[in-house]
């Protein structure tokens, strides 16, 4: 028998421990009765400009829930006072936030606005739209959706906030 073969058995078993458990734990029971959400949610898009991607995350956003709103970290306030109008002018009824930032800091501020949030409706849960543009080449990926990776990093695991992607292609003609 080769030497090392008995640790490898031992680590295989356990890993099959792990993924047995992980199934009981993620298992539905035959009897559960699934409900309906009784929580009310709202759909923030998190747009860092005015683009095609955030039009469309802008309108899963609309298919998901009654309120929806865009909110835009800004570090100029008449760049925001821009994109504001921009929005309000092209897309009718759709609420913008701006959150001035003079740092360029974006995920600070976004999440202390979601803490204030919160704390107007603790039971309300809170879907932040991520929109992703995707490159048509695969080397173009570093280039682009940085700010959406810390963003969504910052954001998963919190405590009734569900972080969600709308990946935007451009189409090729």
């Amino acid at each position: 028998m080769p030497r090392g073969a008995p640790a490898f058995g031992d680590r295989a078993s356990g890993l099959h421990r792990e993924y047995e458990t992980e199934a009981r734990e993620l298992d539905v029971r035959p009897t559960a009765l699934i409900r309906p959400p009784w929580r009310r949610q709202r759909v923030i898009v998190a747009a860092p400009a005015f683009t095609r991607a955030v039009v469309q995350a802008v309108k899963i956003a609309r298919t998901t829930s009654s309120d929806v709103s865009i909110v835009h970290v800004a570090e100029d306030p008449e760049r925001g006072e821009a994109f504001r109008s921009r929005v309000e002018h092209q897309m009718p009824g759709v609420p913008v936030v701006l959150i001035e930032s003079p740092y360029r800091s974006l995920v600070r501020p976004f999440l202390r606005y979601l803490e204030v949030a919160r704390a107007e409706d603790p039971d309300e849960v809170t879907v932040v739209l991520i929109p992703e543009y995707l490159p048509r080449h695969w080397w173009d990926r570093i280039l682009y959706n940085q700010n959406a990776h810390r963003l969504r990093e910052a954001l998963v695991g919190r405590r009734d906030i569900v972080v969600l992607d709308a990946p935007y292609r451009r189409e090729l003609f």
